[in-house]
């Protein structure tokens, strides 16, 4: 492990120690699209254990795809796993915002006289008494910051449909996009998104804020995620204890700090011996004040040898000298203003809002609540430091190496000056928006720069333009949702429900209830692969509500999801019914007199080292053993069985280490994974196996046989 990959795994383990002992967050996540956004409490969020908190401030979900060279049928796109074939990803898909937090100063500040006054309701936090300036985060943008702020009211998190009822094979099912579990939600279909959040919560000198978040499940629209924040005089100082309060007061020279930083975070890109922890030290940024518009992309590390940026994939096993192959992380990410109140009594939009913008190194970031920081954190903030009210980003040579010294690039966005008289508000509109090439793109790209001689500048050059154009025509659509359309876009019908996918001989079938409003629904369907980066092609468009899907390949998985689509062509989200549990279908088990001789096992040899990519064989490549991945390597499946059975496998010595009951009615059992009984993987050997039929006309009979494992 290198030694910026080392700092900054310190830095993480100590973050989620503080984090899971000291700062307890209510927090809910909105999952109807690409992207996913939460929002906390606090109206911020930070690195956490997956335990407590699940996501990040935005989530983007990649939409797979599958790209194949000419003259070949194979996909040679890795669809987000690592050389060893494991998805690398938390909630199905790739972290994009690393940190969110508002920031809120004042100058010529009383504080309340007396009490448990101050952000962390302990008395004697801060002196009461006058602040020439006063600043504080509602955090947590620094370790100060996880100090736990005044909450008015937890999350609130609405959908318009409720989570689809899901069945394989018998067994329930949550779809990819509802964790009801542990993101409670309310159905409200008179909400005008898809998916609506909404926190309020109070900070030390007087100011509620309260924000609103909406997404869409409509295709053309499941980039972005538009933000309501309104922050109100209310002189609540502390929500939790009554008596703070300063409900006459005015603010002057109050500024709203905006410290969003948007990275892409991914740790299954591997350069040879590089475990590299990627978006916390390379990616570069830039804010343009007239369009106000923020966009990051990931850059060329300094500490990686050759070229990295969009993290090109190095072969098959990523040790290639200079990276290159599949571009894994061609998005870029941004922010865009559409709205800021010009005063507290008007509301008409001030273009010249946000009045500053300014970054600095993540290990250089100023703390606004530490007593000597607060003169320095808020001339940097409001431009009293006699630079330049907008750093200039990198946006002039977007291909450049990063700078050494693991620049994680922190920045915000100052808001102000205003005057914020007693119960006057000034609301901030935002978009979160994603754009990026197409995957099958990135892919052929990095092929062609791999295998067939083409300038990685020329490649790097599309990715980055071609991002950049569409993440700002996300903006001005996010602007014509919000000014032209009130925040109504047309709604996609409802997801189907009480669906049924059933294995079969060699087949599988899906049936599911009528959906009002729709005309027809669309049958998708991937083979293998990893959890939240199969590809899936649709296999049927019908009228009807069933559907068998045959002939298929026995032992082998099978995963599906069922869309709803109305008269206009319009598609209900994939999110809403793709599920992670295969249908693997079979062929009915054997009944004829001589079944033991017709007994195999496959595959025999079973050897370990058909999960192991070979030369420049695509990451699904079949090997000795079956397609879909390392879930699916470490499997032998016993075919030509009676229809129930017991399989007994026993060592070279008359061991038995693995029993197998077969009770499904089929001819196929898999032993998956290749464990004994015992919990231990065997060793290299030959095994030998009975098998007992124990019910129906062959019940009592037995044949034998043996298998060859080579580990």
């Amino acid at each position: 492990m290198n030694k910026l990959l080392q700092l900054s795994v310190m830095i993480a383990l100590s973050v989620l120690l503080i984090t899971s002992a000291t700062f307890a967050q209510d927090y809910r996540w909105m999952d109807v699209s690409y992207l996913v956004m939460s929002l906390d409490r606090q109206g911020a969020f930070w690195m956490s254990s997956p335990s407590s908190t699940g996501q990040w401030p935005a989530h983007y979900k990649r939409p797979w795809q599958e790209w194949k060279a000419p003259g070949t049928d194979q996909d040679l796109g890795y669809h987000g796993v690592d050389r060893d074939n494991v998805g690398h990803f938390d909630h199905g898909g790739k972290t994009l915002v690393g940190q969110e937090a508002w920031w809120y100063g004042v100058k010529n500040w009383e504080s309340p006289p007396a009490g448990k006054w101050g952000p962390d309701g302990i008395e004697g936090y801060y002196t009461p008494g006058h602040f020439d300036i006063f600043l504080y985060d509602n955090g947590p943008i620094t370790l100060n910051g996880l100090i736990d702020t005044p909450v008015l009211e937890r999350p609130i998190y609405k959908r318009k449909v409720d989570m689809p009822v899901i069945k394989v094979d018998g067994a329930t099912q949550q779809p990819e996009a509802f964790n009801p579990a542990s993101n409670i939600y309310e159905v409200d279909p008179s909400i005008v998104s898809d998916g609506f959040i909404e926190s309020k919560w109070t900070s030390p000198i007087g100011l509620t804020f309260n924000n609103k978040m909406y997404g869409w499940s409509n295709p053309e629209y499941a980039n972005m995620v538009i933000c309501e924040l309104t922050i109100t005089n209310t002189g609540d100082c502390n929500a939790m204890i009554e008596g703070i309060e300063k409900p006459n007061q005015t603010l002057e020279d109050l500024w709203i700090g905006c410290a969003h930083n948007l990275a892409g975070v991914d740790n299954w890109v591997s350069y040879g011996s590089y475990g590299y922890y990627d978006g916390t030290m390379d990616w570069f940024l830039e804010y343009d004040p007239e369009k106000r518009y923020y966009w990051t992309w990931d850059g060329d590390a300094h500490d990686i040898p050759g070229d990295d940026q969009f993290d090109p994939r190095g072969g098959p096993q990523g040790t290639a000298d200079l990276p290159t192959g599949e571009y894994c992380t061609p998005e870029v990410a941004g922010i865009a203003f559409l709205h800021i109140d010009k005063s507290g009594t008007d509301e008409s939009d001030d273009p010249g809002k946000p009045a500053t913008f300014r970054y600095v190194r993540y290990q250089d970031h100023l703390s606004p609540v530490l007593d000597q920081k607060i003169v320095e954190s808020w001339n940097w903030m409001t431009g009293e430091d006699g630079e330049p009210m907008y750093m200039k980003g990198f946006s002039d040579n977007p291909y450049a190496e990063q700078a050494e010294g693991m620049p994680h690039w922190d920045p915000i966005f100052g808001i102000g000056p205003y005057t914020l008289g007693p119960g006057e508000d000034i609301k901030i509109v935002y978009c979160y928006a994603i754009g990026s090439v197409d995957e099958a793109r990135a892919i052929e790209l990095g092929y062609k720069v791999k295998n067939e001689g083409y300038d990685p500048m020329l490649a790097k050059k599309e990715i980055y333009e071609t991002g950049r154009d569409r993440l700002f025509a996300e903006f001005e659509r996010a602007k014509d949702v919000y000014f032209n359309k009130k925040l109504q876009v047309p709604t996609p019908p409802a997801p189907p429900t009480n669906i049924e996918i059933v294995s079969g001989p060699e087949l599988v079938k899906i049936k599911w209830d009528p959906v009002d409003g729709a005309a027809k629904y669309r049958i998708y369907r991937a083979v293998g692969g990893v959890d939240y980066g199969r590809v899936y092609k649709m296999v049927a468009e019908t009228s009807e509500t069933n559907f068998t899907d045959e002939p298929l390949t026995r032992g082998f998985s099978y995963y599906y999801y069922v869309n709803s689509v109305d008269a206009n062509g319009l598609e209900s989200s994939h999110y809403f019914t793709r599920i992670n549990k295969a249908a693997v279908p079979f062929r009915r088990g054997l009944e004829t007199a001589d079944w033991a001789d017709k007994v195999r096992v496959v595959p025999n040899p079973f050897n370990i080292k058909g999960n192991t990519y070979k030369d420049d064989a695509p990451h699904n490549a079949t090997g000795f053993n079956y397609d879909g991945g390392l879930r699916e390597q470490n499997t032998v499946t016993f075919v030509n069985l009676p229809e129930y059975c017991t399989i007994r496998i026993y060592n070279s010595v008359g061991d038995l280490i693995k029993t197998l009951n077969h009770t499904s009615g089929s001819a196929d059992e898999r032993w998956w994974p290749i464990i004994t009984d015992d919990n231990q993987y065997p060793a290299s050997g030959v095994y030998f196996y009975t098998i007992e039929v124990t019910d129906g006309p062959l019940a009592g009979q037995v044949g034998t046989g043996k298998l060859v494992i080579i580990r």
